[in-house]
């Protein structure tokens, strides 16, 4: 059987390591990046540049997207010289950026109608650690052919392939595993916070943690402040953060500490008190919003406000590990 020839769009946090295992396995893989000169990695590495979309569609049978939300999804797959306008039947597009379910549904639906191709969704979830050692977990939406046919391409990738049923049941399926890595992230920098603010040493908390009920794999993949684990040393408090217009997103709102919530040290702060937490240093020159998807994932900044109390926590992130 003659090899599939891939095309990989996307090569970002993800998609540059996950571009590098296709190529150690021996795939043809040609590349297309909105900024070419990130892209030289990967050429190094053996891949093709495409000059154009329209160029890497022509010359490759799978096109597997990487990308940072939906709207790009949409640009990339149905604007001017995009995927649809020059793909064809028979070629099959695989999409891991992380998308709207419904607009997923829609969009494939318009590229086999436009072009014939068919469309499996697959975001993926493990970070750029997973990427990196092969280990990601895809889980599929589409044709159950299309996904057995697929999963010699997606085996240099993952640890683990399911089939999670028609196109856009792996969105929603991201959705679900995001809802339950931003609560242990939020539950996380609480905890952080409410040592710091007790006087203990929150660097030893993941070291006393591990092994019990409460240890779990997000401290270990979780890049934290100044691009240090989480469990080396533990979740950093990162400094006040931007107003509008700056990019990091609001001031979170203030409230008034009861006398029995303070510390019980003079001047200390409340440990209930509004804190942001990022999960790296920010870049006020760079808005990075709650749709932002595709291959930064939870690595890339994300702002974390803990509101605590009757406020509730409120989540500065909507994306993925």
């Amino acid at each position: 059987m003659t090899q599939s020839r891939l095309g990989f769009i996307g090569i970002g946090l993800m998609g540059d390591p996950m571009t590098r295992r296709l190529l150690s396995a021996g795939f043809d893989v040609t590349v297309w990046n909105r900024s070419p000169e990130k892209a030289r990695g990967v050429v190094d590495a053996g891949a093709r540049l495409a000059a154009s979309i329209a160029e890497l569609v022509e010359s490759v049978d799978v096109v597997m997207l990487c990308l940072a939300n939906t709207s790009v999804v949409e640009a990339v797959v149905f604007g001017e010289a995009g995927i649809a306008a020059g793909g064809r039947a028979g070629q099959v597009l695989i999409d891991f950026s992380s998308s709207d379910p419904a607009a997923t549904r829609d969009f494939a639906e318009r590229l086999h109608r436009q072009c014939g191709m068919r469309w499996v969704d697959a975001p993926v979830s493990g970070g750029v650690a997973g990427a990196e050692a092969g280990s990601l977990a895809i889980m599929c939406g589409g044709e159950a052919d299309e996904i057995e046919g697929i999963r010699p391409l997606l085996a240099p990738l993952s640890a683990r392939v399911t089939h999670m049923g028609p196109v856009s049941s792996r969105q929603v399926t991201k959705v679900c595993n995001q809802m339950v890595v931003g609560c242990q992230t939020a539950v996380l920098a609480e905890m952080v916070a409410m040592a710091e603010s007790s006087g203990v040493d929150a660097t030893r908390l993941t070291e006393a943690l591990t092994g019990g009920f409460a240890d779990s794999a997000l401290p270990d993949s979780h890049p934290t402040h100044g691009g240090e684990r989480l469990r080396q040393p533990a979740l950093a408090p990162a400094h006040p953060a931007k107003g509008p217009g700056h990019g990091c997103g609001p001031e979170p709102a203030q409230r008034q500490c009861h006398p029995h919530e303070r510390p019980g040290r003079p001047g200390a702060a409340c440990p209930r008190q509004p804190r942001p937490y990022r999960t790296r240093s920010c870049d006020p020159g760079r808005c990075v919003s709650p749709d932002t998807t595709g291959d930064r994932g939870m690595s890339d900044s994300r702002l974390i406000y803990l509101t605590g109390g009757a406020q509730g926590i409120g989540l500065g992130i909507a994306e993925h590990l």
